[in-house]
């Protein structure tokens, strides 16, 4: 409460007042800042001359942002609200999504530390996907070459100077994973934002996914959080889509996740893929305080420990599953390989996917894959979410770290592809150098 009279001061001070232009009221924005904002509501900017703003314009808000020019020569930034389904109606406060991260993850940026000064990120391409595949100890050091992604976000709108590091491959252990740390934080930090770049994705999906396919994973998640909403429907947490009349869009939704996972693909839309990631988000926080024996933050900061070596034992299984497939790769091609090979490959994948249960270190496994009464284990994330849909809640704090774990992995299928490449499909970045240096906002 002490500190309400300095922030409505500082924003005062540091706001900047609108007035009435061309009929509406509006503040005069820079390219840089429109190009921020196009990211963060995940709109693309329609240009003057082209026809209405289509369903395909909307962002992850159902918002579209349109420009045109005035009579008087100036440009005109307007943005419009569409009427949203109820299935995009917003969850419960504090399952949104952070700037700083929708700016640096749609450039391939992830941040994973800052101080007073500077926010710290690593520069995720092909490269870095590469040598984490290969299971190598990572280090980080200072990136000093300028690239179309650093670039864009000096441009942007920043409180604190930027600092781009990049992985490289270490001969020598090291106690830590930076990439690994980065990565299992994000659903504590809002991480899981609508737009990231295709290696980014690429990267956190080898690890989240630990070697296994995805399945029907969107629609079990989503059980899961009918599960959840049914323990205490009258909290209404997860918004309108889990109210009682409208079972009738439920049912539907969950159809349509469930078609995702096959070869008929329905449409979705960023609208559709932001909203369900914002439930995913209310379900790891619902979950969390639902530990027993423990204060919210005591809670919430055990599962963030939790889902830090979730994501470790996902990655070593990741590793493991792909050093196993390309081994029998080059079995195939190696026309003097042994009878006996196959065989041996088999052996080391049930290992790697057998849980001990004379021991709680599960270095080779993920707590994901335990075994069942048949001796058999799960073969994707979808089976592994049915485990917990037949569980009782509450979940004790490694099955939260293993939801969380899910629901990066649900991200990665969800998130909004950004086309920085030459012939890449996805989201179109402004060109901020082709955008007048001043326009108004309306």
């Amino acid at each position: 409460m002490g500190s309400n009279g300095a922030i409505k001061a500082s924003w005062t001070t540091d706001g900047r007042i609108s007035d009435s232009r061309y009929g509406s009221i509006g503040i005069q924005v820079t390219p840089a800042e429109l190009a921020a904002l196009s990211i963060l509501l995940g709109s693309p900017l329609a240009v003057s001359g082209e026809p209405d703003v289509a369903p395909s314009r909307k962002g992850a808000f159902n918002i579209s942002m349109s420009i045109s020019a005035t009579q008087d020569g100036r440009h005109q930034i307007t943005l419009r609200q569409h009427k949203r389904n109820i299935s995009h109606m917003p969850a419960a406060r504090g399952s949104g999504f952070s700037p700083l991260y929708s700016k640096h993850l749609a450039a391939g940026s992830l941040p994973y530390s800052q101080d007073e000064k500077a926010v710290h990120s690593i520069l995720v391409s092909e490269y870095t996907l590469k040598i984490v595949k290969s299971g190598s100890s990572l280090y980080l050091h200072n990136s000093y070459s300028k690239t179309t992604q650093t670039q864009f976000l000096s441009t942007l709108p920043n409180s604190r100077e930027l600092s781009f590091q990049v992985a490289s491959d270490s001969a020598q252990p090291l106690p830590s994973n930076p990439v690994i740390d980065a990565i299992s934080l994000l659903p504590f930090v809002g991480g899981l934002v609508p737009l990231a770049s295709m290696p980014l994705v690429k990267t956190v999906q080898f690890v989240a996914f630990g070697g296994l396919p995805p399945a029907r994973l969107l629609q079990r998640l989503e059980g899961l959080v009918d599960k959840v909403n049914r323990h205490a429907p009258h909290l209404q947490i997860f918004g309108p889509l889990y109210e009682p009349q409208n079972i009738a869009l439920l049912y539907r939704e969950r159809e349509r996740l469930g078609m995702l996972a096959t070869d008929a693909k329905p449409a979705d839309n960023i609208a559709d893929k932001a909203s369900r990631i914002q439930r995913y988000i209310t379900l790891i926080a619902r979950l969390t305080t639902m530990i027993p024996g423990m204060s919210t933050q005591g809670a919430t900061e055990t599962v963030q420990a939790a889902t830090k070596r979730e994501m470790e034992r996902s990655y070593q299984d990741a590793v493991a599953a792909h050093n196993v497939n390309r081994s029998r790769s080059s079995s195939l091609v190696d026309s003097h390989a042994c009878s006996e090979c196959g065989a041996r490959s088999k052996r080391f994948s049930t290992q790697v996917y057998s849980r001990s249960n004379r021991s709680s270190d599960l270095s080779m496994v993920t707590a994901a894959s335990p075994t069942t009464s048949t001796g058999s284990t799960p073969h994707s994330l979808g089976k592994q979410v049915e485990r917990l849909l037949k569980s009782d809640l509450p979940f004790s704090v490694d099955d939260v770290a293993l939801v969380a774990r899910l629901v990066i992995a649900a991200w990665t299928l969800s998130v909004e592809a950004v086309a920085w490449e030459e012939g890449e499909q996805g989201f179109q970045v402004l060109d901020t150098s082709k955008l007048p240096e001043q326009m108004v906002l309306c």
